[in-house]
């Protein structure tokens, strides 16, 4: 039972995820309009040509047009602008220590330098509401 239940969900997200119920509307529009133009006209040409010419619309196909220009919008406005630049994965600043020279033994080397590794502050931008 669980199992078929599942199956059954699965079916029924795929289906959504396919705007497969807006073709069934689209498909319906479509064989109403050409039984209303052979019905007006008389010919299967003309009404199949002026179903599909895009000149006689009817109510459902004004409803699959704002369905999926609406579906489109929200996609659209999902998306947001990233930059894909490298972001280094540790933030190190390398500062210059000059070492001086050991009173003791004397002079060791002319101005030995050593990198001195630190974590620079990363920034944070601030929260967006939208």
């Amino acid at each position: 039972m669980f199992r078929k239940t599942c199956i059954l969900l699965c079916l029924f997200a795929a289906i959504s995820a396919a705007r497969l119920p807006l073709g069934v509307v689209q498909f319906g529009a479509w064989v109403d309009m050409f039984s209303d133009l052979v019905e007006r006209t008389g010919s299967v040409r003309e009404s199949l040509s002026d179903t599909f010419n895009g000149d006689y619309r009817c109510a459902g196909c004004d409803f699959v047009s704002a369905s999926t220009a609406q579906a489109e919008e929200k996609q659209q406005s999902a998306t947001f602008d990233t930059s894909f630049a490298k972001i280094p994965l540790v933030l190190l600043s390398a500062d210059v220590v000059v070492v001086a020279p050991s009173p003791i033994l004397g002079s060791l080397t002319e101005d030995m330098r050593i990198p001195c590794l630190g974590v620079r502050e990363t920034a944070v931008p601030p929260p967006r509401f939208a």
